[in-house]
């Protein structure tokens, strides 16, 4: 589904292309540590960890929890107007320990979020080969 979206993302920079690349596919893609299994988030030729060169870009489930957020309730960027109120969450990937990803949580109501609360990233289309992840609430039953 491709919507419009006011704000897009520059994608070209070379070290992230298997991330926006993963996103077009509907995957979520990280970078990790071939030896010592640490996931980073940028991207570095060396490994803070265990100093390896060198990140393998592994793809991960889409499924973490709300580590905080905040309600955008009035905005500076031109096209977000109508948007608002906006919850921006921090998201922690069950299969990703470490990053944290910095997204809108979309579908819900302020009142429903907590931190701790499940969340799954789903892929939206946004401009011209351009995806962006978002967060949905995992309700109980597996609904989202």
């Amino acid at each position: 589904m491709k919507e419009s979206y006011p704000w897009l993302p520059d994608t070209s920079w070379r070290e992230l292309a298997p991330f926006w690349e993963g996103l077009r596919r509907g995957q979520l893609m990280l970078p990790r540590c071939p030896r010592c299994g640490r996931f980073q988030w940028y991207p570095q030729a060396m490994c803070p960890g265990c100093r390896h060169i060198g990140l393998e870009w592994v793809q991960v489930a889409p499924y973490g929890r709300v580590y905080t957020y905040t309600v955008l309730r009035r905005s500076f960027v031109p096209g977000f107007e109508g948007r608002l109120p906006l919850i921006i969450a921090f998201v922690e990937m069950e299969e990703a320990p470490g990053p944290r990803l910095i997204t809108n949580l979309i579908d819900a109501d302020e009142d429903e979020v907590a931190v701790g609360a499940p969340v799954e990233i789903v892929f939206r289309e946004v401009g011209s080969d351009v995806t962006l992840p978002f967060a949905r609430l995992r309700r109980k039953g597996g609904s989202t």
